[in-house]
């Protein structure tokens, strides 16, 4: 769990040196503090062109929501959710990006 893109990147990177990566990241569009979702889905996946990212915003509009794959997400969801959406949107995003 990371307050911030920039957290979240730092935390990708320890992974991926490490060997590893994680199966999926959730990004928040907008965060009060520090590099936003679009800007560290976008730095993400210049490191990691792999990195599986979905968009959570509460403005069940917001264009980034609608559009999210213009964005580089591979999938988004609004806020607010209830964990089992959550787990579902998981298991679709990540049972798509194997394929």
């Amino acid at each position: 769990l990371a307050e911030n893109g920039d957290e979240a990147f730092a935390a990708y990177m320890k992974k991926l040196k490490s060997g590893g990566r994680f199966d999926v990241v959730i990004a928040d569009i907008l965060v009060k503090k520090g590099m936003g979702g679009v800007e560290f889905t976008g730095k993400l996946l210049e490191a990691d062109p792999c990195a599986v990212v979905i968009a959570s915003s509460g403005g069940a509009g917001d264009e980034m929501l609608i559009d999210h794959a213009r964005y580089g997400f591979k999938n988004a969801i609004a806020k607010p959710y209830k964990a089992e959406e959550l787990f579902e949107m998981i298991e679709r995003t990540v049972s798509g990006a194997k394929k």
